[in-house]
């Protein structure tokens, strides 16, 4: 898959596509093709040292770094979750930085399952509100080709009002793009703070759920999953055909 570009916008939605580009002689394993015959090398890691995080399961945890971009330290059990209450601050320190952010509600999902995703119509999702509002946004990633080939993608980064419609006409543009089996969203909710003096390092708290879509496929080719009579299972797309 070669970069991605902007094909249509509308109501806080991007319709991503990649683009087709070709470098020669190929990247290096430390750079990415994007463009032609253009290689970009690839963003390197940084050691910050010891990062303490305040906040969560009530304890001070000291990450330590065994490489670039790599760090260990204790963990926080299944019984502290969620590890903290809305709204409540949340810190990350090292020697380079310092960002306060807030904690949100754990995501829960709602309306139909799987969720319809069909030419012609608005993709609907609706999930509990937060008991605290202006403190993070929903992220909807809704991609519906990848057994058969990436194709493009929708991105949504919407107020977290407790539900959104993708447009039907960048629905309609996905579904054009191809349809592949086992299609799935991603929707997220998302609270980013920036450190103050260093803008463009960021704490994410996020609370992800994966769901199937309905774009009127018949899926195949995965577990005890089998076709109607009459129909075969297309290995390439993983659809009933």
């Amino acid at each position: 898959v070669g970069p991605l570009v902007v094909s249509q916008q509308q109501a806080g939605c991007t319709l991503w596509v990649p683009k087709i580009v070709s470098c020669s002689p190929a990247c290096g394993t430390s750079s990415v093709c994007t463009d032609n015959n253009v290689c970009t090398p690839n963003p390197a890691p940084k050691d910050v040292g010891t990062l303490h995080v305040t906040g969560l399961g009530g304890m001070d945890l000291a990450l330590t770094s065994t490489s670039p971009g790599s760090y260990s330290g204790p963990t926080l059990q299944d019984s502290q979750y969620p590890p903290c209450s809305e709204g409540a601050d949340i810190g990350a320190q090292s020697d380079q930085f310092s960002i306060t952010g807030k904690c949100i509600a754990p995501f829960v999902l709602t309306g139909p399952d799987p969720i319809p995703v069909m030419s012609g119509q608005s993709a609907a999702f609706t999930w509990t509100p937060p008991s605290k509002s202006g403190i993070s946004r929903v992220q909807i990633s809704l991609e519906i080709s990848h057994h058969g080939g990436y194709k493009g993608e929708i991105d949504c980064d919407v107020p977290d009002t407790g539900s959104f419609d993708i447009p039907a006409s960048l629905v309609t543009a996905l579904v054009n793009l191809g349809r592949a089996g086992y299609p799935s969203v991603f929707v997220t909710r998302v609270a980013e703070a920036a450190a103050p003096t260093q803008s463009r390092v960021k704490l994410t708290m996020l609370s992800q759920v994966t769901r199937d879509v309905d774009t009127g496929v018949i899926s195949c080719g995965q577990g005890t999953s089998t076709c109607p009579t009459g129909m075969a299972c297309d290995g390439g797309t993983k659809t009933c055909k």
